[in-house]
């Protein structure tokens, strides 16, 4: 990562650009940056594009997710004894998990390995699960 990225004043702003990548996508990336700039009209946000996004996601250190992830349980868990929700005196958790399908490079073939069927081909995947609070969402 470059020590120039986001320093230049652009159109898509680095909480900007974290702000719709944390708004859970589900539809076309053109749909989901047309309903995130009317949502917040009234903020006067930029409109960008897919290409612009994409291009500037890329600048986002995945270890940015890590930290902020970190910062939202802490403040969560510790600052809010009594809005948390308990089930017989316990958090009520829920762990799903799911392969993801990986690009084929060297570097992550030794860091994930691969995945073989009957045939010659393969593929790489590494293994994403989620730790879910039930009750307190």
């Amino acid at each position: 990562m470059s020590e120039k990225y986001f320093i230049r004043n652009r159109k898509q702003h680095f909480p900007i650009i974290l702000l719709f990548m944390l708004n859970l996508l589900r539809k076309s990336l053109s749909l989901e940056i047309e309903n995130f700039i009317s949502f917040f009209k009234q903020q006067a946000f930029p409109k960008f594009t897919k290409s612009a996004f994409v291009q500037a996601r890329r600048k986002i250190r995945p270890e940015v997710f890590k930290h902020l992830s970190a910062l939202l349980l802490a403040e969560f868990y510790i600052d809010n004894d009594d809005a948390i929700q308990l089930w017989k005196g316990f958090r009520l958790l829920a762990v799903d998990s799911t392969r993801i399908t990986l690009p084929i490079t060297a570097e992550l073939k030794s860091i994930y390995g691969v995945t073989k069927n009957q045939t010659e081909s393969y593929i790489v995947q590494a293994r994403c699960s989620v730790l879910f609070d039930v009750l307190n969402k």
